[in-house]
């Protein structure tokens, strides 16, 4: 009788777990089948738990005895799990295997950031801060985030613009460059290397006030009467106003300031789209200009118009003379007024004689034009006193007469000068005359005395006395001005006229002086020490950078600080200011150097610049450095290892990413970008390798590239050439010594074949011509 005994035990381990396949939400998993322990497996118990959560509990996954494969379901995506199998008979289970680990793969966020906050920090820009997507909601290591934004304040919503932040961290962003006082919709995103998550919820903001970029427009105005006209305008453009127009200034002033009268402009404010102007002088011509304000701050100027106040009655002339020229007639001379109101067209002159006994009948007379301004009056009595008034007269009607004067003809008439003395202004390089009309019987002489009191001789070509005895002062420089004196003499008298002649030039140099800057403004003043004795009447700014022609800018009398707006940034700019008065423009300020802030594009690191996978590389253009200044466009071109040509993918890149698709996996690649911006360009080399089609990085090749290779050899030869040229002269040297003290020991004689190391290293021998010499 034979018996067997069979002893049932819990199977043995089952053999290491090996992972098949990754997903996102799945892994599987395969192993071998253990020792049964004499019973049949019935099932298998595959266990995992995720390795951050520690010590947490297993999740069990039952398949059959007979399966060799198992799929573990419901995971998480971007987590690391540890996975074991049991094998489990009718005995129990057995001891689990060796533990092995997965990482399921990555999946798009599933959830958006948090807390987003968005922010106006000016007229041109928006903060936006958020907080990562709850970790729950990665799937994977956040790589960046992108914020869309678009601008949503007119009736057709612009496009969306997206700006990428590369960084789990970087939790802010400013965008720059937005329209001022301009609503901008605004959400953000987060990505990793599979995509991009879910958006969170629509922002809106609106970018602060600034001031408007335009003037207003279609200026135009209207002479009321002759002291006030009106002014009336529209507004700048809706898209350039930049915020809501809380009014408007009105500048205005005399066009052609009078001598010695003030160029300052005046200001009035309304919040109209017309205004008028009161308590202006008469029939003259301003000069006005218009710009609106928000309360952010003074726009933008317009460009002139002029207009004139109409014509008025004129106002009395000054200044009078009756002189006696015989014994029946009388010279009367007057000034014009000095507000003429208008255009003089006549004078009448009024005469009365004042013996008449009551007779109170007055003559008048009418004198057209309004350049001789003398009368004479004849058949008069002699010895009888007659009284001489009168009035000038534009074509709105008669002023006011002048003071009254009276004279008497008479037949001994002394030396009478009927000119008046006066100030005489006019610019350098101009002629003027001094007229010197006289009366007298007998008729007198007449003579010029010059500023230096001396007498001026009548054949002087500069100074010129004219058969009517005016002087002439032809080409006039700075140092003619002075005073003329005309004299005039007879037997029965003598008179004399002054004339002061100021003689006006073009105002001095101005000091101009640069302050502040930023990246695309410079703020300019100065003064000007001499105004060459007539008002300032405007600037002009030239300016240019070390590539642009000269450009200029014209500036209103009143202004002594100017803001040069549209300059490139981080360029260096040379600068002059003219100055002009009723002569001319004076001689330029001394020429100053300024530079805006910025400067050409840095280099950045390869590693927030470059992202690599088997087929392609994408170039994080954002991450590249602009120094301060804006980036314009990049270059950019690439070429496999090995190759000296390289392939230009674009020479004008402007978009904040660009992939650079079709390359070989595991393969060495240099791409060469160029970043350019107004300051100027910075050009960078990277070296890189593709992954392989699983995805793994390859080990790095010491061997250099042979290009750079020779590009490293022939960069070096500066440094290569003298060290080489150094040893072969020390080898020279050392050879020579080496023969002197040969050929001085034959001379002693014979050499003894164990001569000491040591006694011919007192030579100065190196060790290998020591060794040499012994062995001779």
């Amino acid at each position: 009788m034979i018996i067997y005994l069979t002893v049932k035990e819990p199977p043995e381990a089952p053999g290491r777990v090996e992972v098949l396949e990754v997903a996102s939400r799945w892994v599987s998993v395969a192993w071998g089948a253990p020792y049964s322990g004499h019973a049949p497996i019935s099932h298998y118990v595959v266990q995992f738990h995720e390795d951050e959560l520690g010590d947490s509990p297993w999740s069990n996954v039952t398949v059959g005895g007979g399966s060799r494969t198992a799929r573990l379901g419901a995971l998480r995506p971007a987590t690391s799990y540890t996975i074991r199998l049991l094998a489990v008979n009718d005995v129990g289970a057995g001891p689990p295997s060796e533990s092995t680990m997965a990482v399921t793969l990555q999946e798009a966020p599933s959830g958006p950031p948090t807390d987003v906050v968005a922010e106006p920090t000016s007229s041109e820009s928006i903060l936006i801060r958020w907080k990562p997507p709850l970790v729950s909601y990665s799937h994977g290591e956040i790589l960046g985030y992108q914020v869309a934004f678009r601008e949503v304040s007119s009736a057709t919503p612009g496009a969306q613009q997206v700006r990428s932040v590369r960084g789990r961290n970087r939790l802010e962003v400013t965008l720059p460059s937005l329209r001022q006082y301009t609503r901008y919709e605004v959400s953000v995103r987060a990505f990793n290397l599979v995509g991009s998550g879910p958006s969170s919820p629509q922002l809106y903001v609106t970018t602060l006030e600034g001031v408007p970029d335009m003037p207003p427009q279609d200026l135009r105005c209207t002479a009321l009467t002759s002291q006030s006209v009106r002014v009336r305008w529209e507004p700048p453009p809706l898209e350039r106003r930049n915020g809501v127009v809380e009014g408007y200034k009105v500048f205005y002033k005399h066009a052609n300031p009078r001598q010695g009268g003030s160029p300052d402009v005046e200001v009035k404010k309304t919040t109209n789209l017309e205004t008028n102007l009161h308590g202006l002088t008469k029939f003259t011509n301003y000069s006005v200009r218009v710009l609106g304000f928000t309360a952010a701050g003074e726009g933008v100027r317009s460009s002139p118009i002029y207009c004139t106040t109409e014509e008025d009655v004129p106002g009395a002339p000054e200044q009078v003379k009756a002189l006696a020229m015989t014994s029946d007639s009388i010279m009367v001379a007057w000034t014009r007024p000095s507000e003429p109101n208008g255009y003089i067209v006549k004078y009448f002159v009024y005469i009365r004689s004042t013996q008449n006994n009551g007779n109170k009948d007055v003559h008048k007379d009418t004198v057209f034009g309004d350049r001789e301004l003398i009368f004479e009056a004849r058949r008069l009595k002699e010895f009888q006193r007659y009284e001489f008034w009168m009035t000038a007269a534009t074509v709105v009607g008669e002023g006011p007469s002048s003071p009254r004067v009276s004279q008497s003809p008479i037949s001994r008439v002394p030396a009478r000068i009927a000119s008046f003395s006066r100030r005489v202004v006019a610019g350098a390089g101009q002629s003027v005359v001094l007229p010197c009309h006289a009366v007298g019987l007998p008729a007198p002489s007449r003579s010029w005395r010059g500023p230096s009191g001396g007498s001026i001789p009548s054949g002087s070509h500069h100074l010129k006395v004219l058969p009517d005895h005016g002087l002439a002062l032809a080409q006039l420089r700075l140092e003619d001005a002075g005073n003329y004196t005309c004299l005039a003499e007879n037997v029965f008298g003598r008179d004399e006229v002054m004339y002061g002649v100021t003689v006006q030039v073009a105002p001095s140099p101005p000091v101009l002086v640069v302050g502040s800057s930023t990246a695309h403004s410079l703020a300019l003043q100065w003064r000007v020490p001499d105004t060459g004795g007539s008002p300032i009447t405007g600037y002009t700014l030239h300016y240019k950078n070390n590539v642009d022609d000269w450009q200029k800018v014209s500036i209103d009398s009143d202004r002594k600080m100017y803001n040069l707006e549209g300059v490139k940034c981080g360029n260096t700019y040379k600068l002059y200011l003219t100055a002009t008065n009723a002569v001319g423009s004076g001689k330029p300020s001394q020429t100053t150097s300024a530079a805006t802030k910025g400067g050409a594009p840095k280099v950045p690191v390869q590693d927030d610049f470059l992202v690599v996978n088997s087929t392609s590389v994408t170039l994080i253009l954002e991450a590249w450095p602009s120094n301060g200044c804006p980036l314009l466009y990049f270059v950019v071109e690439y070429r496999p290892r090995g190759q000296s040509e390289w392939t230009l993918v674009s020479n004008n890149v402007q978009q904040e990413e660009m992939v650079i698709p079709d390359l070989a996996p595991a393969n060495w690649y240099a791409v060469r970008v160029s970043a350019h911006n107004d300051a100027g360009s910075s050009q960078q080399e990277f070296v890189f390798a593709t992954r392989t089609r699983a995805g793994e990085i390859i080990v790095p090749d010491l061997a250099p590239d042979v290009s750079e290779q020779q590009s490293t050899l022939y960069a070096h030869l500066n440094v290569i050439i003298p060290i080489i040229s150094g040893i072969i002269c020390t080898i020279a040297v050392s050879i020579c010594v080496c023969i002197f003290v040969h050929r001085s020991l034959q001379q002693l004689g014979d050499v003894p074949t164990k001569l000491p190391l040591k006694l011919l290293a007192g030579y100065g021998l190196d060790q290998n011509c020591l060794i040499h010499l012994h062995i001779k």
